[in-house]
């Protein structure tokens, strides 16, 4: 190595092969382009100037050449213009410049991918034009975590500003926002497809306007299960106003109310094709208007078995006013009256 090298690795055990892992100083030697050596001493010269104003000025003019392109930038004299490591055009794509005009990690134009710039001035984590993926700003302006623009994927602001969890235009898919505001969980424009809200404000379990599958609202106003409206499929209500099970307008398939109101099992217009009534106003097995195939009435009403006006195939009446085997006007093919008429 020339004197002239000497001098500028005073203190750095720097070597014309480039295998330099243990310089301290912020000097290089002309001949050392090796990319390890570059970055080590860019790392060491960036620690010796944490302290002062962060390159800047005169230091910023240590960092790189004012015509070097290269990935592996020399540290010697520059000019604001570099492209690399510290220039305010720097378009490096690994850089970490602190010098506050690159747009790389803390420049205020920064279109870094992963930036962690905390200087108020980078669109990066702190400034209110953040792009980030993944931002993590606590500084209110950030439309990332914390901005009232907030359009993060996964956000989970507590600011009362930004529309995930916690804003009143919030549209996240699993939001859980418990500010009253929200219009998921909370709120009375909910539409959430899994809402459990209970402050008799949302059309979801509670609300009156509730439209859910699976509702199990009792505060009487939901549509479903208690409402008057109620069309669930498995409704289960008992409070005599729902069409299901209990209300006198019950459509249900297998509905087994005993109110006497509904039209199954014990109404007075009751059409289920299998009933059972037994209260004396059911079409089927009990009533005067019975029609079903396999009667077995016993009320003296039915017009099987027992009435007087029995027109069953195979009839054995007993009571003396069927037409059949005991009646007056026996039509049977093959009867055996007893009454003598």
């Amino acid at each position: 190595m020339s004197d002239s090298n000497e001098k500028h690795t005073l203190g750095c055990q720097c070597k014309p092969n480039c295998k330099c892992q243990s310089c301290n100083t912020t000097l290089v030697a002309k001949h050392c382009h090796c990319l390890g050596l570059v970055d080590h001493i860019q790392k060491v010269a960036i620690s010796d100037r944490s302290t002062t104003a962060s390159c800047g000025s005169a230091q910023t003019k240590k960092c790189c050449k004012s015509s070097y392109r290269s990935s592996s930038c020399e540290l010697g004299s520059v000019t604001e213009s570099s492209l690399c490591n510290c220039g305010e055009h720097c378009r490096c794509a690994k850089r970490s410049c602190t010098d506050g005009k690159s747009p790389c990690n803390c420049g205020e134009h920064c279109k870094c991918v992963k930036c962690c710039c905390t200087d108020g001035k980078s669109p990066c984590k702190c400034s209110e034009h953040c792009k980030c993926a993944k931002c993590s700003c606590a500084d209110g302006k950030s439309p990332c975590n914390c901005g009232e623009h907030c359009k993060c994927a996964k956000c989970s602001c507590a600011d009362g500003k930004s529309p995930c969890n916690c804003g009143e235009k919030c549209k996240c898919a699993k939001c859980s926002c418990t500010d009253g505001k929200s219009p998921c969980k909370c709120s009375k424009h909910c539409k959430c497809a899994k809402c459990s809200c209970a402050d008799g404000k949302l059309p979801c379990n509670c609300g009156e306007h509730c439209k859910c599958a699976k509702c199990s609202c009792a505060d009487g106003k939901s549509p479903c299960n208690c409402g008057e409206h109620c069309k669930c499929a498995k409704c289960s209500c008992t409070d005599g106003k729902s069409p299901c099970n209990c209300g006198k307008h019950c459509k249900c398939t297998k509905c087994c109310c005993t109110d006497g109101k509904s039209p199954c099992n014990c109404g007075k217009h009751c059409k289920c094709a299998k009933c059972s009534c037994t209260d004396g106003k059911s079409p089927c097995n009990c009533g005067k208007h019975c029609k079903c195939a396999k009667c077995s009435c016993a009320d003296g009403k039915s017009p099987c078995n027992c009435g007087e006006h029995c027109k069953c195939a195979k009839c054995s009446c007993t009571d003396g006013k069927s037409p059949c085997n005991c009646g007056k006007h026996c039509k049977c093919a093959k009867c055996c009256c007893t009454d003598g008429k």
